[in-house]
């Protein structure tokens, strides 16, 4: 038996000619897998791309932020460094410039950790203006310093030099 079972059931077999057809046909498939298989890989690329660029971004702001609150961390520490005992309060200050004040506390609006802002009033009555800038200033040499926010200052009739002092402040506290 000469042959394969093709051939002797009456098949011609042209096995070059299948062989390059086959062939042929599996590059074409490959080829058309390759180029199929490129555009995903571009199209997740650019996916990829954008998101690292976001990533990258982000990253610069948190390291912006982290900068920025290592700066912060620093200025509290020297804050407390500085400030951080107990002053002396409006009333001892009062007495010391020798007005009659009447002092009263108002809100305390957070600040920075276990720090606020203190709002005071003061009211003088009947007292030299020059004891009363005394006050002022002596306030204002607090560490940290109370700050006038408003000053009101009326001359008393018949009082030459008397004054009535009516004081808006702001401190920082612990």
């Amino acid at each position: 038996m000469k042959g394969s079972a093709l051939e002797s059931r009456g098949y011609a077999v042209k096995s070059k000619g299948l062989n390059l057809i086959v062939l042929a046909g599996l590059a074409s498939v490959a080829l058309f897998l390759g180029i199929v298989m490129s555009a995903q890989n571009i199209m997740e690329y650019r996916k990829k791309k954008n998101w690292i660029s976001d990533k990258l971004a982000d990253s610069a702001k948190i390291e912006e932020i982290a900068e920025s609150t290592s700066k912060i961390d620093a200025a509290l520490a020297r804050l407390e460094a500085d400030y951080g005992k107990e002053t002396e309060g409006l009333p001892e200050i009062a007495a010391d410039a020798a007005v009659a004040a009447e002092v009263s506390f108002g809100e305390r609006d957070p600040a920075l950790k276990d720090w606020h802002i203190q709002k005071a009033n003061v009211v003088i009555e009947n007292s030299p203006a020059a004891a009363v800038a005394r006050f002022i200033a002596e306030s204002e040499k607090q560490r940290p310093p109370w700050r006038v926010s408003a000053c009101e200052l009326r001359a008393l009739e018949g009082m030459p030099g008397a004054v009535r002092a009516t004081i808006s402040m702001k401190a920082l506290r612990k």
